[in-house]
Parts: C-alpha cells; sequence; structure tokens
C-alpha cells in the first residue's frame, strides 16, 4: 500500500510541471492577440523559467529524497537488528537461570526454596512481559529451520519432549514458565522421569543458542 502512495505521489510529482507549462502556455495563447509580440516572448520566458524550476526541483527532491529514504530504512533496520539482538540476549540468559533452577530442584529430589520460589516467579513474569517480543523472531526461525510451519511427527523419547517441540513447537518455553507458582512447574514436572527433563532442558538450550546466533547473523 506504502510502495503504490509513494509510486502515485512521484507519478504526481513528474506530470505536475508539464501541465503548469501546457496550461499557462495555453492560457497565454487565449490572450496572446492582446499583447505585444514583446510581452508575449517575456511571459513564455517565465512559464518556461518556471517549468525548468519545477523539473530542477524534482530531479533533486528524488536524488536527495531516495538518499534519504534510504537513510531512514537502514536505521530502522540497524535499530530493529540491535533490539532483536537484545531480545535474543536476553530469552537465553532467563532460560539459562529458568533451567539452572529446575536442573537445582532435580538434584535436590525437588525440595523448594524461599530464593527459587521468589527467582521462578520473577523469571514468569519476565516471559509472560516479553512473550510477544520474541515469540515472532521464534516462528520465524522455525521457518528458518529444516522443519516446516507445521512440523512433522516423528518418535519422541518422551511425551514430556513431544509437548515441548510438537504440540508446544510455537512456545517451546511455556512448559517451563506457564506456571504462576513454582510448586505448580514441579507437580507438573514430577510426572516424568528426571532424566527426561533434564534432556528436554538441554535439547531447548541448544535451540536457544542456536537461535541467538540465527539472530545475530541475520
Amino acid at each position: 500500500m506504502n510502495d503504490k502512495r509513494e509510486l502515485l505521489v512521484r507519478l504526481a510529482q513528474t506530470l505536475l510541471p508539464l501541465v503548469f507549462a501546457g496550461g499557462a502556455t495555453g492560457i497565454l495563447t487565449v490572450f496572446k492577440e492582446s499583447l505585444s509580440a514583446t510581452q508575449y516572448s517575456v511571459f513564455i520566458n517565465i512559464i518556461w523559467a518556471v517549468t525548468i524550476i519545477m523539473l530542477v526541483y524534482l530531479v533533486l527532491n528524488i536524488i536527495f529524497g531516495n538518499v534519504v529514504s534510504k537513510s531512514v530504512r537502514l536505521f530502522k533496520n540497524k535499530k530493529q537488528q540491535k533490539a532483536n539482538k537484545k531480545i535474543a540476549k536476553e530469552l537465553q540468559n532467563h532460560f539459562i537461570d529458568l533451567r539452572t533452577l529446575i536442573l537445582d530442584l532435580i538434584d535436590n529430589d525437588w525440595a523448594e526454596t524461599e530464593d527459587q520460589t521468589n527467582r521462578y516467579y520473577k523469571i514468569h513474569l519476565w516471559f509472560k512481559a516479553n512473550r510477544t517480543r520474541f515469540l515472532s523472531l521464534w516462528y520465524s526461525f522455525n521457518h528458518s529451520r529444516v522443519e516446516p510451519d507445521n512440523p512433522i511427527e516423528h518418535v519422541y523419547s518422551s511425551d514430556l519432549e513431544h509437548k515441548v517441540f510438537y504440540t508446544n513447537y510455537r512456545d517451546p518455553f511455556s512448559v517451563f514458565y506457564e506456571s504462576l507458582r513454582l510448586t505448580i512447574l514441579t507437580s507438573v514436572l514430577k510426572k516424568w522421569r528426571k532424566y527426561e527433563v533434564q534432556y528436554v532442558l538441554e535439547k531447548l538450550m541448544e535451540l536457544t543458542i542456536e537461535f541467538r546466533t540465527w539472530i545475530s547473523i541475520k
């Protein structure tokens, strides 16, 4: 839509000097008989001088307008790339914290501490607040990989792996951050064997690192 609008504006700008020259000359022709040869010549010269000025302005506007437009687009792209790298870094750091917290719980036979409860809640809030920022990028990341938008189901090592990487492939992190409290997450994860949870966390960590690398070279 913006490209079509810009094309119409460019076309109107291009035709304006010609329309002006033709219209002004036509009007002058109507009054030609009431003007002396000198007056007629002066008016003709004025019309063409104005037309040339308009054409020069148009050419300069196109040249410098394109330069400015490209500079603005380049600035916006760099700004967006910087924002993408920032969210990718934050996502990796917060998932590392979440993964470390869950692995510590496994090592302590799911016994929670107050500090872990508070840490999890902060991580939970970050993911909920920033999910729209990283999910659109994660969606593009999925498209860039071998797996298509609708992943082909294959044999998974556990129901948890199936849940994370197939059922929740659009947001695999949600399995681990969606719960409001750590006690709820713990009760959910206890349904699977500890080594299954560890394996899925490691696999998701690898994907997160791959995602950040993909963002950095995108």
